[in-house]
């Protein structure tokens, strides 16, 4: 957004020059007044209006340039909430991760949300809770992805409570040891790629040792 000194307006009260077309003005000697400029008699004046001069032509033209400055800040404003809008609606819950509403402000920087922990105990299809081994990181009203070798999905947390996710409706079964994650990507390498990480198990032989 654009700061712009602003110059105060003060509204200014006009009144108009009202005179007696019957009467003139007269000096203390009752004699009528002449005017200078048009070398007749001057009416009575009624009412003096306000008289138009530089200073309140400039509070005019101040009041004018406030409003057309505070214009092109709400169209600016209205541009930005228009592409923010536009990407909220593409990808819900994504509250605008990365968009440059080209207005001159710094544009919102993606990040990666890296918080992720593992359920602590299966899930069943229809379940609305998840045990972690660590809820801290997570928020209300994010998403989450869940996912293990066999499936995954994504859904809405609707509140945290020590080593518990609840979370919207699960319409799959899940295994102990699950990923659950605010993103399944992974950056990998010196070129930054962005790729998926993997669910897995692994097998452990214990050998006795004599």
């Amino acid at each position: 957004m654009p700061t712009t000194t602003i110059i105060p307006y003060v509204k200014s009260i006009w009144v108009d020059h009202i005179v007696d077309p019957t009467e003139f003005e007269r000096d203390s000697n009752g004699d009528v007044i002449t005017d200078p400029v048009t070398n007749q008699p001057k009416l009575k004046v009624i009412q003096e209006g306000t008289r138009f001069n530089a200073q309140r032509a400039m509070n005019i033209e101040n009041g004018i340039y406030n409003a057309y400055v505070r214009i092109l800040e709400a169209e600016q404003e209205m541009q930005r909430l228009r592409v923010q809008a536009e990407i909220d609606g593409r990808s819900p819950q994504n509250s605008g991760t990365f968009f440059d509403a080209l207005d001159g402000s710094a544009p919102n920087k993606m990040v990666r949300q890296s918080t992720e922990s593992y359920a602590t105990a299966a899930v069943t299809a229809g379940a609305t809770t998840i045990s972690v081994y660590d809820e801290s990181g997570f928020t209300v009203d994010t998403e989450i992805t869940i996912y293990d070798d066999t499936a995954s999905e994504n859904v809405m947390i609707t509140s945290v409570a020590p080593g518990e996710l609840t979370v919207s409706t699960l319409t799959n079964n899940y295994k102990k040891g699950s990923k659950v994650a605010r993103t399944n990507a992974l950056i990998k390498g010196e070129e930054k790629e962005m790729t998926y990480s993997a669910w897995g198990t692994y097998s452990v032989t214990v050998s006795e040792v004599v």
